[in-house]
C-alpha cells in the first residue's frame, strides 16, 4: 500500500531518469495515430507543444561487475552513503568482500585506472619472479614440449594427475568467505548494539536495580548474536550469488579428445574453444581458425582479437598468440596450450594485488534504505536527546528507582536511561538489512520459478523495467527447430518439397510434393510412422530411386547439410530424442536422418562423412556477423553425390548461410543432363523463381537456409591452404553453386503470446530482435501480436551510419527488428536508455555479452547459452522461457512492494511513538512505557510481522499499471497523507490520553508529580500526590527529602466510570508513624519532618519500592499501554498490507495472520503469566483495564480505517488512468514515467484513442 504510484517524487542521482523533468508533451498527428492502423506521427516543438516520448538524457551506467551490484555514477567513484548511525555499515563490507578476480579487474578498470596499471606492472614482475618463460616467443610444439605434452598425443593422463597435485586446481580466487566470529566480532563495532549494555550498567551500578541491569545485559547478547545470525546468513546469500558457473573443457589427453571439469585443467593440457566459450585458463594457441577474442576484461579495448599461431616476439602486453583467462571467444575456434592455471594466471596475479583496493557498494535501494535509517537515526537522536534533557531538567523521576532532591547524578542516569530506550525502540538500524533479507527472499522465490539471479541488485530493478528486447529463437519460439519445406532449384525452376511429420526430432518421416501432401495423406503418414513403416500414401523423394531427379538432388543437398553440420549430433535417450550441438544444424541433422543419411547412432544411415570427409584447416566458422559457415570436403572425379562438378574440381566447398548474404554471390545452378546434376549458368528466370518461394517462406514464418556448392581445383586448394581465415572466407564465397534451401519452423511458445499480452498490460514494450530475415520476423510477431499496428519489421542496417537522435527516433517506434548483430543490440539497448528505459535484454551467445552487461538486467539462456553469456548476465533463464522473464518481473515487482510496506509500516509506526512519548514529557505526563516494555514492544512489534512480508501476494491489478519510477519515493503522498500523518495524529492523541488514563485508573493522578509523590504537609489528604514523603531541613533552612515516601494512598478503578477503591500504605502502623513526624516550615511550604533529626535511614519507616502502590499501580498502566500499543501496531501492519479494509479483506498472507496471532498471544502471556511479568516490570491486568486499552487500538485503527476510504478513493480514481497509461507506455505513446497530470492532458487532448481506453 505504501507503494502506490505517486506523480512526483525526489530524485535519486544514480538513477537512469533525467535529471530535468520536461513540461508535458504533445503528439501532433498527420494521421489519427489509433491501435489498429498505420500511424504516422510527427513532433510539434516549442515551450507550450512538446512530444511526450521520452527526452533524452545523460547516459548513466551501471557497473555490473559485482554479484551484489556495485555502481558507478559517470567518471565519479562510488560512495558509502551518507549512514550517520552506521546503518547498512557491514553490509557495504560484505558486499566489498564478495568481489571475485574478474570483478576486481572490471571495476578498477572504470574506477581508477592508475591503481590497475600499477596492479599490472606488479603481476608483470611476479610472472618473472615465478620463472615463467615468453611462451610467445616459442612455437606451439617446443611450449608443449616444455610442459611434457605434445600436440599429436596430448597431456598423459598420469602427468596431468601430478600437475594437479602439484599446482592445485584451476580455479580463481573465490569471493571471502565471511565466518560467523568476525561477524559477531564486527557487531562490536555498531554503538547502537552497545546501548543496552550501557543502560544495564546504569541500572547495576547507578540505580542498584540488578535484575533490570541483567536483562539489559541479556538484551544486548541476544541483540549481537541474533544480528550476527542474521548479517552471517544474509553474507552467504550473496556469496552464493558469486559462485562461478560450473564449466568443462574439451581437453585432448592419451591421444583423445575428452571432457574434463576446467577446475581440473593443468599447465600441459590441449584445450578446444569454440565460439562462445570462456577462456578458463592462460594458453599458448596451437592451432587457429578465425579465432577472435575478447579481451577488454585485460585492455579495456571493445575490438575483438584475431589470434595466431606464430611464434612472436614479447612486444606487446598481452600477444595474438596468446590466450588469457577470464577473456572471452567471440568467433571461430582453436586450441591451445594450457601455460598457467587459477591465481597464477595473469589475471589472478593482477587481482591479487588488487586486493584491499576496491571499494565495494550497495544497490541503489540499499543506499536509499541506508539514507533512510541516516536521516531517521539522526532525527530521533535528537529527540532521544532531548526527551533526556526534559526529563533531567523536570527532574522526572521513576517510581522504582526514585532518587533524592540533591542526588544529580542520580536524575542524570534516569534520564540518560529514558533517552536510550526510546533510542532503542525507534532508530531503523534494521532498515538496511530487512531490506536486503526481502531481496534475497524473492531472489529464492525467483530462483524457483526456473530462474537464476546472479545480481541481487536486478532483483529490484525488475520492478522498474520498462522495456523487454528478447530474442525470438528459443525464447518466444520453443527453439525446437524442424525442416518443414525444401527447395530445389534445377533447370530454371524451384521445385518444393514438403517434410513431414515435422513434431519433435524424431527422424522419422519422408519428403513429399507440397501440392500433392493434404491433409488425409498427413494422417496416414503419422499412423505409417506411429507404427514404424514406410507405406506412405505418396511417393517418398528421400528414398533413392532410379530416374527419380528429386531423389537423386535431395540427396546431395542432405548429404552436404549432414557433413556441414559436423559438430551437431541427433541422440536418443530413454526414448527420446535430442540434439547436441547448435539447434538450427540439428534441424538439418534431422531431416537427413529422414532421407537415411547420417551418423547417428542406432539408425541405419548412409554417413556420407565417410567418403568425403571433412578438409582440416580450410573452413569458415559461423558467426553473427558473416551469417554463413564453410566446410571443404574431397571431391573424386569432380563426383559429388549426383553432382558432376567438372573434370578440374578435387574438392567441394559447402556453404550455408543466409539467403541474402548467399544469393548475391552464386553465379551457378543445377541441371539433369545424363541422369546427373550438372553446373549451369545461374538464370533471372531461376533468380526470380527462387525469391518468389524463399518470400512466401518468410510470410509463413519459416527461417530460410540457403546451401551452396563451390567446385575448387588443385590450384584453389593450394591458395587456400596459404591464405588466412578472412582471405579464406573471401575465396570459398564467390562464383557459388546454388544447390537448395530449407525452410525451418520455430514454433512459438503456447505461454508467449500470453505473457506478452501480460507486458502490454502492465506498460512495458517488447522488441524482438532476430537474425530472421523481416519477412519471417513480421510474421512471428503478427502470430505473438506483438504488433499492434501491421507495420513490418526494420533491418537493423538501417541503424547504422546515423546520429543519435536518428537511432532514437526509430528505436521509440520499432518493436521488431530483423537480421540483427550483437553490435545492433548494443545500439539498441544504448538508445532505449538514452530514451530514458530500464531495459531487460537476452541473450544466448558470447556476441550477446556486451548487451547483456549493458543493460539494466542482462538476461542469458540456461540451455543454449554459451558460459560467456551466463558470465556476463544478470538473470539466466534455466528454461529459455520469455514468459518466466514476465514472472521474473512480476516477482521484482511484489519485492519492491513488500519493502515498500515495511519502510511504510516502520516509519508510520516509529513516528507516531516517538511523537507520543515527546507530547507525555511535555505534557508532564508520565511516559507510557518503561525501559524494558520497551525493548519487549520493538521486538514484538517491528522485527517478527514484518518478517512475514516476503509472502505477501502482489496487490491485485499492479501488473496492470506501468512500471515504476526508479527513483520513485518509497513511501508515496497518499499515504503520506492518508495513512502516516493520520496515524501519527491519532496515535500520538489517543495514546497519550491512554498513558493519562492509564496511570489515573490505577493510581488516581495523571501528572507525573502527583504519581511520584511530594514532600508537601498532608499531600494526600488534600489529594495533591499519591505519595508523601518526609525529610530534614538543612542549617540554610532547606528541606531535604528522603528517597522513600512513608505514606502512600492510590485510588484505583476497575473501569474509567467506576468509583475509585482507596489502597493506603504504611510501612509500620499509622499512629506510630505519625508520632514520629512534625509540620516544619522550609523556605517554600509547608513540609513533614522527622522529629529526630538524626533518625538513620534503616530506622524511618519508609515504604519499600515493591509494596508501594505507585510502583504496582505504574505497572499496571505501563502494562495498559503495553497492550493497546502492540494491538494496534499488530493491527496496523494489517492494515497497511492491504488496500482493502480489514472488515472486508480476506487475508492474503497466512504467515503474516500467524504472526500477528502469534504477537498478540505473546503479549498476553508477558502480561498474565505473574512470574513473567514481575520479571519484565509489567501485570496482570483486570478485565476492565484490560477492554479499556484494547478499544483505544480499535478506536485508532478504525479512524485508520475511515481514512484508508478516502485513501482507496484517490487510488481508484487515478487507476484507470495509470491503466490507460500502462497501454499507452507500452505503445510508445507516452513516457512509462510520466506524471498522472502529464497522461491526463494527453488523454485529454486526443480522445479518439480510445481503444486503449476500451481496453482497461
Amino acid at each position: 500500500m505504501p507503494g502506490s504510484r505517486s506523480s512526483s517524487g525526489s530524485k535519486d542521482p544514480l538513477s537512469k531518469e533525467p535529471k530535468v523533468r520536461k513540461k508535458p508533451h504533445f503528439l501532433k498527428e498527420e494521421e489519427a495515430p489509433t491501435f489498429g492502423k498505420t500511424r504516422s506521427i510527427s513532433w510539434q516543438g516549442g515551450n507550450d507543444r512538446q512530444p511526450l516520448l521520452p527526452p533524452r538524457r545523460r547516459f548513466y551506467t551501471m557497473d555490473k561487475s559485482t554479484s551484489a551490484g556495485v555502481l558507478m555514477h559517470g567518471d565519479l567513484p562510488p560512495q558509502t552513503p551518507k549512514d550517520v548511525i552506521g546503518a547498512g555499515r557491514l553490509l557495504h563490507q560484505m558486499c566489498q568482500d564478495m568481489m571475485t578476480p574478474l570483478n576486481r579487474i572490471d571495476y578498477m578498470r572504470r574506477y581508477s585506472m592508475a591503481v590497475l596499471d600499477e596492479a599490472m606492472e606488479e603481476a608483470s614482475i611476479e610472472t618473472k619472479l615465478l620463472g615463467q618463460m615468453d611462451w610467445c616467443e616459442l612455437t606451439a610444439e617446443d611450449t608443449a614440449r616444455q610442459h611434457h605434452s605434445s600436440l599429436a598425443e596430448g597431456l598423459p593422463s598420469q602427468r596431468a594427475k601430478e600437475q594437479l597435485e602439484l599446482v592445485g586446481s584451476n580455479e580463481l580466487e573465490g569471493p571471502r568467505q565471511v565466518t560467523f566470529l568476525s561477524v559477531l566480532l564486527a557487531q562490536l563495532e555498531d554503538i547502537m548494539l552497545w546501548l543496552p549494555l550501557l543502560a544495564g550498567l546504569i541500572y547495576i551500578y547507578g540505580l542498584h536495580d540488578m535484575s533490570t541491569g541483567l536483562l539489559m545485559t541479556g538484551a544486548f547478547l541476544v541483540g549481537i548474536f541474533s544480528n550476527a545470525i542474521g548479517e552471517h546468513s544474509t553474507a552467504e546469500s550473496i556469496r552464493s550469488l558469486s559462485e562461478p558457473w560450473s564449466q568443462s573443457a574439451s581437453v585432448f589427453r592419451d591421444g583423445a579428445w575428452t571432457r574434463v571439469a576446467t577446475r581440473e585443467l593443468v599447465p600441459g593440457d590441449i584445450v578446444e574453444l569454440r565460439s562462445g566459450d570462456a577462456v578458463v585458463a592462460d594458453m599458448r594457441v596451437a592451432t587457429t581458425a578465425g579465432m577472435r577474442v575478447d579481451e577488454s576484461i585485460l585492455t579495456g579495448e571493445s575490438d575483438e582479437v584475431e589470434k595466431t599461431a606464430e611464434p612472436l616476439l614479447h612486444t606487446d602486453a598481452f600477444p595474438k598468440n596468446m590466450l588469457f583467462c577470464g577473456t572471452s571467444c567471440t568467433s571461430g575456434k582453436c586450441t591451445g596450450i594450457v601455460i598457467a592455471t587459477g591465481m597464477k594466471s595473469q589475471v589472478g596475479l593482477i587481482a591479487k594485488h588488487l586486493q584491499n583496493k576496491v571499494p565495494g557498494g550497495l544497490s541503489p535501494l540499499q543506499k536509499t534504505m541506508s539514507r533512510i535509517g541516516g536521516i531517521a537515526g539522526s532525527s530521533i537522536m535528537f529527540v532521544v536527546a532531548l526527551i533526556t534533557a526534559i526529563c533531567y531538567t523536570t527532574r522526572y523521576q521513576d517510581p522504582e528507582h526514585p532518587c533524592e532532591d540533591k542526588d544529580e547524578l542520580c536524575f542524570l542516569m534516569t534520564a540518560f536511561v529514558r533517552g536510550l530506550m526510546l533510542g532503542l525502540s525507534c532508530i531503523p538500524t534494521s532498515l538496511p538489512m530487512m531490506t536486503t533479507m526481502l531481496l534475497l527472499i524473492a531472489r529464492d522465490t525467483i530462483q524457483k520459478k526456473q530462474a537464476v539471479v546472479r545480481k541481487m541488485t536486478s532483483v529490484e530493478t525488475l520492478g522498474a523495467c520498462t522495456v523487454i528486447c528478447a530474442d525470438k529463437t528459443g525464447t518466444l519460439t520453443e527453439g525446437k527447430i524442424t525442416v518443414v519445406e525444401v527447395l530445389l532449384p534445377r533447370d530454371g525452376k524451384t521445385n518444393p518439397m514438403a517434410v513431414y511429420p515435422t513434431h519433435g526430432l524424431n527422424p522419422k518421416g519422408g519428403f513429399f510434393r507440397r501440392s500433392k501432401l493434404g491433409e488425409e495423406d498427413k494422417l496416414a503418414i503419422d499412423a505409417c510412422v506411429k507404427r514404424g513403416t514406410s507405406n506412405y500414401p505418396l511417393r517418398n523423394h528421400g528414398v533413392v530411386r532410379a530416374g527419380d531427379m528429386d531423389s537423386l538432388h535431395l540427396q546431395a543437398l542432405l548429404s552436404a547439410a549432414s557433413m556441414s553440420s559436423y559438430e551437431t549430433r541427433l541422440l536418443n535417450q530413454a526414448g527420446d530424442w535430442i540434439i547436441v550441438g547448435n539447434m538450427t544444424e540439428g534441424a538439418l541433422v534431422v531431416a537427413a536422418a529422414k532421407a537415411g543419411i547420417g551418423n547417428t547412432r542406432g539408425l541405419a544411415l548412409r554417413d556420407p562423412s565417410t567418403t568425403h570427409p571433412k578438409v582440416q584447416g580450410i573452413e569458415v566458422p559461423f558467426s553473427s556477423a558473416r551469417k554463413l559457415a564453410c566446410t571443404v570436403h574431397p571431391a573424386p572425379d569432380g563426383k559429388f553425390f549426383g553432382v558432376n562438378l567438372g573434370p578440374e574440381a578435387t574438392h567441394v566447398a559447402i556453404i550455408k548461410g543466409a539467403p541474402e548474404r548467399l544469393l548475391g554471390k552464386v553465379s551457378s545452378s543445377l541441371h539433369v543432363e545424363d541422369g546427373m546434376l550438372c553446373v549451369s549458368s545461374f538464370t533471372e528466370e531461376a533468380r526470380k523463381s527462387f525469391i518468389k518461394h524463399n518470400s512466401e517462406m518468410a510470410e509463413a514464418a519459416l527461417r530460410v537456409m540457403l546451401m551452396c556448392f563451390k567446385p575448387l581445383t588443385k590450384d584453389d586448394m593450394e591458395i587456400l591452404e596459404k591464405a588466412d581465415a578472412t582471405r579464406q572466407g573471401e575465396l570459398l564465397t564467390s562464383d557459388m553453386v546454388m544447390a537448395g534451401a530449407f525452410g525451418m519452423a520455430d514454433p512459438a511458445r503456447p505461454t508467449a503470446k500470453a505473457s506478452i499480452a501480460k507486458c502490454m498490460k502492465a506498460g512495458m514494450r517488447v522488441v524482438m530482435i532476430t537474425g530472421d530475415q523481416p519477412a519471417t520476423a513480421t510474421a512471428v510477431g503478427k502470430a505473438l501480436e506483438l504488433e499492434a499496428s501491421p507495420t513490418k519489421a526494420r533491418l537493423c542496417e538501417e541503424l547504422q551510419n546515423k546520429t543519435e537522435d536518428e537511432i532514437d527516433e526509430l528505436v521509440a517506434n520499432v518493436n521488431i527488428w530483423a537480421r540483427a548483430q550483437p553490435t545492433d543490440k548494443v545500439t539498441i539497448v544504448q538508445s532505449l536508455q538514452r530514451l530514458g528505459h530500464t531495459v531487460a535484454m537476452t541473450g544466448d551467445g558470447a556476441n550477446d555479452a556486451a548487451a547483456l552487461k549493458l543493460a539494466d538486467i542482462g538476461t542469458a539462456m540456461g540451455i543454449t547459452g554459451t558460459a560467456v553469456a551466463k558470465g556476463a548476465a544478470d538473470i539466466i533463464l534455466m528454461n529459455d522461457d520469455f514468459s518466466t522473464i514476465v514472472d521474473c518481473v512480476e516477482e521484482g515487482r511484489r519485492a519492491y512492494n513488500n519493502v515498500q510496506t515495511y519502510v511504510g509500516y516502520y516509519l508510520t509506526a516509529a513516528c507516531a511513538e516517538v511523537a507520543a512519548y515527546s507530547l507525555t514529557m511535555l505534557l508532564d505526563v508520565p511516559m507510557p512505557l518503561g525501559s524494558i516494555p520497551i525493548l519487549l514492544q520493538s521486538m514484538v512489534c517491528h522485527i517478527i510481522p514484518p518478517m512475514t512480508l516476503p509472502k505477501q501476494p502482489l496487490p491485485s491489478g499492479a501488473m496492470q499499471e506501468p512500471p515504476r519510477r526508479r527513483d520513485e519515493d518509497l513511501v508515496s503522498r497518499s499515504f503520506l497523507r492518508w495513512v502516516l500523518v493520520p496515524w501519527l495524529v491519532i496515535w500520538c492523541t489517543l495514546w497519550t490520553s491512554l498513558s493519562s488514563l492509564s496511570f489515573w485508573m490505577n493510581i488516581g493522578f495523571t501528572r507525573a508529580r502527583g504519581i511520584e509523590g511530594i514532600t508537601r504537609y498532608n499531600a494526600v489528604a488534600d489529594g495533591l500526590s499519591a505519595c508523601e514523603y518526609s525529610g530534614h531541613l538543612n542549617p540554610d533552612g532547606y528541606h531535604i527529602k528522603d528517597r522513600l515516601p512513608f505514606h502512600c494512598a492510590c485510588q484505583v478503578r476497575a473501569f474509567p466510570w467506576s468509583d475509585p477503591e482507596v489502597v493506603e500504605q504504611w510501612q509500620s502502623d499509622a499512629s506510630s508513624v505519625q508520632n514520629m513526624l512534625q509540620l516544619c516550615h522550609s523556605e517554600k511550604e509547608d513540609s513533614w519532618c522527622w522529629k529526630d533529626p538524626d533518625l538513620s535511614f534503616e530506622k524511618k519507616p519508609l515504604l519499600k519500592v515493591a509494596r508501594q502502590c505507585g510502583v504496582s499501580g505504574t505497572r499496571g498502566a505501563e502494562a495498559m499501554n503495553f497492550v493497546a500499543l502492540a494491538v494496534a501496531e499488530h493491527l496496523l501492519i494489517l492494515s497497511i498490507s492491504s488496500e482493502r479494509l480489514l472488515i472486508a479483506a480476506r487475508p492474503k498472507n497466512n504467515a503474516l495472520v500467524i504472526a500477528v496471532v502469534f504477537g498478540l498471544i505473546s503479549v498476553m502471556c508477558l502480561c498474565y503469566i505473574a512470574p513473567v511479568a514481575e520479571v519484565v516490570s509489567l501485570r496482570p491486568l483486570p478485565l476492565g483495564h484490560l477492554l479499556t486499552a484494547v478499544s483505544f487500538s480499535f478506536v485508532a485503527i478504525s479512524i485508520i480505517e475511515v481514512c484508508k476510504i478516502g485513501y482507496r478513493r484517490e487510488l481508484r480514481k487515478g487507476r484507470d488512468l495509470r491503466r490507460f497509461h500502462a497501454r499507452a507506455a507500452a505503445r510508445g505513446l507516452v513516457n512509462a514515467w510520466a506524471s498522472d497530470s502529464e497522461v491526463e492532458s494527453f488523454r485529454q487532448a486526443y480522445p479518439e484513442l480510445g481503444s486503449v481506453q476500451e481496453e482497461v
